[in-house]
Protein backbone atom coordinates (compact mmCIF):
# COMPACT_ATOMS: atom_id res chain seq x y z
CA UNK A 1 0.00 0.00 0.00
CA UNK A 2 1.43 3.41 -1.37
CA UNK A 3 0.52 6.41 0.48
CA UNK A 4 -0.86 9.71 -1.11
CA UNK A 5 2.35 12.37 0.02
CA UNK A 6 0.50 15.08 -2.03
CA UNK A 7 -2.53 16.20 -1.03
CA UNK A 8 -1.34 19.73 -0.69
CA UNK A 9 -1.08 20.38 -4.77
CA UNK A 10 -3.24 23.52 -5.50
CA UNK A 11 -1.98 25.63 -2.84
CA UNK A 12 1.42 27.49 -4.62
CA UNK A 13 -1.48 28.70 -7.05
CA UNK A 14 -3.76 30.05 -4.72
CA UNK A 15 -0.72 31.96 -2.77
CA UNK A 16 0.21 33.63 -6.24
CA UNK A 17 -3.52 34.40 -7.05
CA UNK A 18 -3.52 35.92 -3.22
CA UNK A 19 0.06 37.58 -3.10
CA UNK A 20 -0.85 39.30 -6.72
CA UNK A 21 -4.39 40.59 -5.78
CA UNK A 22 -2.38 42.42 -2.85
CA UNK A 23 0.28 44.36 -4.84
CA UNK A 24 -2.35 44.95 -7.52
CA UNK A 25 -4.77 46.70 -5.17
CA UNK A 26 -1.42 48.43 -3.94
CA UNK A 27 -0.75 49.46 -7.07
CA UNK A 28 -4.48 50.67 -7.45
CA UNK A 29 -4.33 52.59 -4.39
CA UNK A 30 -0.85 54.49 -5.32
CA UNK A 31 -2.31 55.23 -8.63
CA UNK A 32 -5.71 56.65 -7.01
CA UNK A 33 -3.32 58.93 -4.82
CA UNK A 34 -1.26 60.12 -7.43
CA UNK A 35 -4.15 61.11 -9.41
CA UNK A 36 -5.96 63.05 -6.78
CA UNK A 37 -2.54 64.78 -6.10
CA UNK A 38 -2.41 65.67 -9.88
CA UNK A 39 -5.99 67.00 -9.93
CA UNK A 40 -5.30 69.34 -7.01
CA UNK A 41 -2.27 70.71 -8.35
CA UNK A 42 -3.70 71.67 -11.52
CA UNK A 43 -6.92 73.21 -10.23
CA UNK A 44 -4.19 75.37 -7.70
CA UNK A 45 -2.71 76.33 -10.98
CA UNK A 46 -5.56 77.40 -12.30
CA UNK A 47 -6.37 79.16 -8.89
CA UNK A 48 -3.85 81.10 -9.42
CA UNK A 49 -4.24 82.41 -12.43
CA UNK A 50 -7.45 83.66 -11.68
CA UNK A 51 -6.12 85.42 -8.72
CA UNK A 52 -3.72 87.05 -10.39
CA UNK A 53 -6.43 88.60 -12.86
CA UNK A 54 -8.51 89.56 -9.88
CA UNK A 55 -5.04 91.12 -8.89
CA UNK A 56 -4.25 92.87 -11.56
CA UNK A 57 -7.89 94.22 -12.18
CA UNK A 58 -7.79 95.55 -8.18
CA UNK A 59 -4.80 97.50 -8.65
CA UNK A 60 -5.21 98.86 -11.84
CA UNK A 61 -8.65 100.16 -10.27
CA UNK A 62 -6.78 101.33 -7.31
CA UNK A 63 -4.68 103.23 -9.51
CA UNK A 64 -7.22 104.85 -11.69
CA UNK A 65 -8.18 105.79 -8.18
CA UNK A 66 -5.77 107.24 -6.33
CA UNK A 67 -4.43 109.08 -9.50
CA UNK A 68 -7.80 110.67 -9.34
CA UNK A 69 -8.54 109.61 -13.11
CA UNK A 70 -12.00 110.68 -14.93
CA UNK A 71 -10.95 108.76 -17.86
CA UNK A 72 -13.66 107.49 -19.40
CA UNK A 73 -10.99 103.80 -20.35
CA UNK A 74 -8.37 102.43 -17.94
CA UNK A 75 -5.59 100.77 -19.46
CA UNK A 76 -5.09 97.47 -17.63
CA UNK A 77 -3.20 94.54 -18.44
CA UNK A 78 -1.93 96.18 -22.01
CA UNK A 79 -5.80 96.09 -22.98
CA UNK A 80 -8.35 99.19 -22.70
CA UNK A 81 -11.18 98.60 -21.23
CA UNK A 82 -14.47 100.59 -21.75
CA UNK A 83 -16.99 101.23 -18.67
CA UNK A 84 -19.99 99.18 -18.81
CA UNK A 85 -22.00 101.38 -17.17
CA UNK A 86 -21.33 104.82 -15.47
CA UNK A 87 -22.37 107.17 -12.80
CA UNK A 88 -21.70 106.23 -9.55
CA UNK A 89 -20.89 102.46 -10.35
CA UNK A 90 -18.27 101.95 -13.32
CA UNK A 91 -17.92 98.37 -14.56
CA UNK A 92 -14.96 97.75 -16.55
CA UNK A 93 -13.89 94.09 -18.06
CA UNK A 94 -10.31 93.38 -19.46
CA UNK A 95 -8.41 90.79 -20.75
CA UNK A 96 -4.56 89.63 -19.54
CA UNK A 97 -2.44 89.52 -22.74
CA UNK A 98 -1.09 86.27 -23.41
CA UNK A 99 -3.10 84.39 -21.14
CA UNK A 100 -6.38 82.85 -21.27
CA UNK A 101 -7.56 84.58 -18.21
CA UNK A 102 -9.91 88.11 -17.86
CA UNK A 103 -11.17 89.92 -15.18
CA UNK A 104 -14.31 92.57 -14.05
CA UNK A 105 -14.03 95.34 -11.99
CA UNK A 106 -16.66 97.17 -10.15
CA UNK A 107 -16.07 100.67 -9.06
CA UNK A 108 -18.85 102.40 -6.29
CA UNK A 109 -18.21 105.91 -5.36
CA UNK A 110 -20.96 105.86 -3.07
CA UNK A 111 -21.18 103.00 -0.99
CA UNK A 112 -21.41 103.55 2.70
CA UNK A 113 -20.34 101.59 5.94
CA UNK A 114 -21.62 101.59 9.34
CA UNK A 115 -19.09 101.47 11.72
CA UNK A 116 -18.82 102.68 15.40
CA UNK A 117 -16.38 105.52 16.82
CA UNK A 118 -14.25 105.94 19.67
CA UNK A 119 -17.64 105.96 21.76
CA UNK A 120 -18.88 103.05 20.01
CA UNK A 121 -21.71 105.44 18.39
CA UNK A 122 -22.57 103.59 14.79
CA UNK A 123 -21.47 106.22 11.60
CA UNK A 124 -21.88 105.54 8.66
CA UNK A 125 -19.09 106.56 6.51
CA UNK A 126 -19.32 106.74 2.79
CA UNK A 127 -16.64 105.55 0.71
CA UNK A 128 -15.53 103.65 -2.29
CA UNK A 129 -15.60 100.00 -2.54
CA UNK A 130 -13.73 98.28 -5.54
CA UNK A 131 -14.63 94.34 -6.52
CA UNK A 132 -12.64 92.87 -8.87
CA UNK A 133 -13.13 89.54 -10.19
CA UNK A 134 -10.63 87.23 -12.18
CA UNK A 135 -11.40 84.32 -14.46
CA UNK A 136 -8.85 81.32 -15.43
CA UNK A 137 -10.78 80.82 -18.92
CA UNK A 138 -12.15 83.54 -20.76
CA UNK A 139 -13.46 84.09 -24.46
CA UNK A 140 -12.63 87.56 -25.35
CA UNK A 141 -13.57 89.04 -22.06
CA UNK A 142 -16.27 87.19 -21.02
CA UNK A 143 -15.69 83.92 -18.68
CA UNK A 144 -16.13 80.55 -20.73
CA UNK A 145 -19.23 79.73 -18.60
CA UNK A 146 -19.36 76.55 -20.78
CA UNK A 147 -15.92 75.47 -19.51
CA UNK A 148 -15.48 72.52 -16.90
CA UNK A 149 -12.66 74.17 -15.41
CA UNK A 150 -13.46 78.09 -15.21
CA UNK A 151 -12.70 79.20 -11.25
CA UNK A 152 -13.57 82.44 -10.22
CA UNK A 153 -11.56 84.57 -7.62
CA UNK A 154 -12.85 87.81 -6.17
CA UNK A 155 -10.96 90.61 -3.77
CA UNK A 156 -12.95 93.45 -2.74
CA UNK A 157 -11.54 96.68 -1.23
CA UNK A 158 -13.21 99.63 0.34
CA UNK A 159 -12.18 103.19 1.52
CA UNK A 160 -13.61 106.44 2.62
CA UNK A 161 -13.94 108.93 0.23
CA UNK A 162 -11.53 111.60 0.73
CA UNK A 163 -12.51 114.11 3.56
CA UNK A 164 -10.29 117.50 3.60
CA UNK A 165 -8.38 117.92 6.91
CA UNK A 166 -9.31 119.80 9.26
CA UNK A 167 -8.28 123.48 9.37
CA UNK A 168 -7.13 125.92 12.13
CA UNK A 169 -5.89 125.15 15.39
CA UNK A 170 -3.86 122.17 16.63
CA UNK A 171 -0.83 120.93 15.64
CA UNK A 172 2.40 122.55 16.42
CA UNK A 173 5.17 124.91 15.09
CA UNK A 174 4.31 128.72 14.81
CA UNK A 175 3.94 129.62 18.53
CA UNK A 176 -0.07 129.81 20.06
CA UNK A 177 -1.54 127.25 22.88
CA UNK A 178 -0.84 124.15 21.33
CA UNK A 179 -4.74 123.65 21.57
CA UNK A 180 -6.93 122.75 19.24
CA UNK A 181 -9.22 120.53 17.66
CA UNK A 182 -6.56 117.94 16.95
CA UNK A 183 -5.95 114.62 18.42
CA UNK A 184 -4.31 114.92 22.05
CA UNK A 185 -1.55 112.64 23.30
CA UNK A 186 -1.86 112.80 27.37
Amino acid sequence: MQKNTHTQKGFVILFAVIIATIIALIGAGIFSVAFKETVLSSTASESQIALFAADTGMECALYYEYQNSTASTINCSGSSSLPVTAGQVYDYRFIMSGTPSCGFVSVDHASDRTTNDINGVPVTVMGTRIISRGYNVCINDQPDAGSQFLIERRLEAWFPNVVAPPTGGGGGGGGGTGQGSGPSIN
